[in-house]
């Protein structure tokens, strides 16, 4: 989108566009720059050594796959040059690839803004600029999560493309780190056994409390058997034996105890052997072909 007729730079932004028919819908709709879907966010970066390049930041592409319970949002954002500072300057865009996530696919989240998959600032590397991520992406192999990107560098006056894979914990996208106490807000679900994805080096318990914040009787703290260790799928179990099949439908809330340690997810599952239910991304080896993580 230009900015004005006369402006040469482009403002790299999204629209949003359904019809129930999409083949009979119009085909000539246009992107607005008053009002379009998003555009790049108000703390977005520029390239360190072109601070004043018109145009930027931008959103260069965006793709966007559904992971557990949340859609999952890769930005490609474009940081600058332009096309002809670039030849110019001989120098090649930069786009960083950020993070976000969605849970109605249409409104987006974005709460780290530094780079998910960064560029080098070597000229020789891979991934000097211009990254883009994969659509499909990631997939699950095991307790990791494989990301897919290409990335670019100049060779010569030729653009060299890769190939690169990124890989990351398994839910690795953030966590509650360190030592303290966290409450969450009231959550209803269907399952039946608790469990975590966590790295504990100290010890992990975890009581549920009723919508009022009570403590259930059989599922406090000093009934929780520790855990600890490095686990993407550990069992959290209590002393009274009780799961929470009797809480189904109800509103709780969940706290945890952490000393020492990461909490990266937790999810209430109808099988003990801890299936989520939630969606595969990618997928990946072993997996269900559904699409969703079930027996």
């Amino acid at each position: 989108m230009r900015l004005n007729s006369s402006d040469p730079y482009t403002v790299r932004a999204r629209d949003y566009y359904e019809n129930a028919d999409p083949a009979s819908g119009n085909q000539n709709a246009k992107a607005e720059l008053s009002r379009f879907w998003f555009g790049p966010w108000p703390n977005e970066q520029k390239h360190p050594s072109y601070h004043n390049n018109d145009g930027a930041p931008g959103i260069y592409n965006l793709d966007a796959m559904p992971y557990e319970s949340i859609m999952l949002g890769f930005f490609s954002v474009w940081q600058g040059p332009e096309n002809d500072v670039c030849s110019k300057d001989n120098v090649i865009k930069r786009n960083q690839i950020m993070v976000g996530y969605s849970r109605d696919g249409y409104s987006w989240q974005r709460d780290d803004m530094n780079p998910f998959m960064a560029v080098s600032d070597n000229r020789a590397d891979w991934n000097n600029g211009n990254l883009q991520s994969v659509v499909g992406a990631p997939l699950i192999v095991g307790d990791k999560l494989y990301f897919y990107l290409s990335g670019r560098r100049l060779q010569g006056t030729s653009e060299i493309t890769s190939t690169g894979l990124a890989i990351l914990r398994r839910d690795g996208f953030a966590s509650m780190s360190g030592t303290g106490e966290l409450t969450t807000v009231g959550i209803r679900f269907t399952g039946e056994h608790f469990f975590v994805n966590a790295k504990i080096n100290g010890e992990l318990r975890v009581e549920i409390l009723d919508d009022k914040g009570n403590v259930i009787p059989g599922l406090s703290k000093s009934d929780c058997k520790v855990v600890t260790g490095d686990n993407c799928k550990a069992k959290v179990e209590w002393t009274s034996g009780k799961t929470l099949a009797s809480l189904k439908g109800q509103k709780i809330k969940v706290r945890f105890y952490l000393t020492d340690g990461d909490l990266y997810a937790f999810w209430i599952s109808p099988e003990s052997t801890g299936e989520s239910q939630g969606y595969t991304a990618g997928g990946g080896p072993n997996l269900n072909k559904s699409g969703i993580d079930k027996k």
